[in-house]
């Protein structure tokens, strides 16, 4: 395991720098277990970390195949190998694994180094990670690594929904510059199309392009202060081409809104 302490901070000013091979790691941990009760803790506290991070995989195995020693992950599909886990995992797993490695070596005398003070900087945290599990990454990292400062870029509202009660900064482009506004707006209790709308993200519909074009122009027919029969053609035949348009706030809702119209639909036709 190489020793960080000459190089604290090499991977905030080098790009490239690279993370510690997480497979490696757990191999030499697992060897080392067998005589050192403090690398059997590591490797204990980092495939915790495993198993209650990475959604489907519920054991680690280690084992030899073709002459060569593997780490293996149970998941509902039998036990694959690290390569063979998705981009969103294996991501995950390294920069948690080499995150995890940093602070043993920054803390050997503690007993619980995972606790001790530390800050991260990760870029686009949110990268191939399913929206399920955005929801519950910053509890995650909070409980486990209680004492960290994390410093993360994101592009997804479900990340910044969970973390209305953290610093939030915008990182806005005007011309060749960019401009940092700290706390642009406050998010606490917002839904997630509430966010999407806002000038967080800058999207102005929640809804498909087109949807919302003929939903526009409908709304510019009615506006007027007479309505026409071109007028009333015009919006008949913007309502047929809309068809049904769910208004809930649930798929249990949008179901039986749907329901409700078909039997109006029926009655209107009787």
């Amino acid at each position: 395991m190489r020793d960080l302490s000459r190089i604290p901070n090499a991977g905030l000013f080098t790009d490239n720098y690279p993370l510690i091979d997480a497979e490696e790691w757990l191999l030499r941990a697992d060897y080392l277990a067998v005589k050192d009760k403090k690398y059997k803790t590591y490797k204990n506290q980092v495939e915790d970390i495993i198993l209650n991070l990475l959604p489907d995989v519920t054991k680690i195995e280690y084992k030899i195949q073709d002459k060569e020693p593997q780490v293996l992950f149970k998941t509902s599909f039998g036990l694959v190998t690290l390569e063979d886990l998705s981009l969103g995992y294996r991501t995950m797993l390294a920069w948690m694994v080499d995150f995890a490695a940093m602070l043993f070596e920054r803390y050997p005398e503690s007993k619980n180094p995972l606790a001790e003070p530390a800050v991260l900087l990760v870029d686009e945290i949110d990268l191939h990670l399913h929206p399920k599990w955005q929801k519950t990454l910053i509890d995650f990292l909070n409980e486990r690594f209680p004492n960290t400062q994390f410093i993360a870029t994101a592009h997804s509202p479900l990340l910044v929904q969970e973390a209305a009660d953290y610093n939030l900064v915008l990182l806005e482009k005007k011309g060749s510059n960019i401009i940092i506004k700290n706390d642009p707006v406050s998010v606490k209790n917002w839904r997630i199309d509430q966010i999407l709308t806002s000038d967080l993200f800058g999207i102005k519909s929640v809804r498909p392009k087109k949807t919302q074009q003929l939903l526009d122009k409908r709304t510019k027919i009615l506006s007027k202060p007479k309505i026409t029969e071109k007028d009333k053609k015009e919006i008949t035949d913007i309502e047929k081409e809309l068809e049904y348009i769910p208004y809930g706030n649930s798929q249990e809702e949008i179901e039986a809104d749907f329901l409700i119209q078909e039997v109006l639909k029926k009655i209107e036709t009787k």
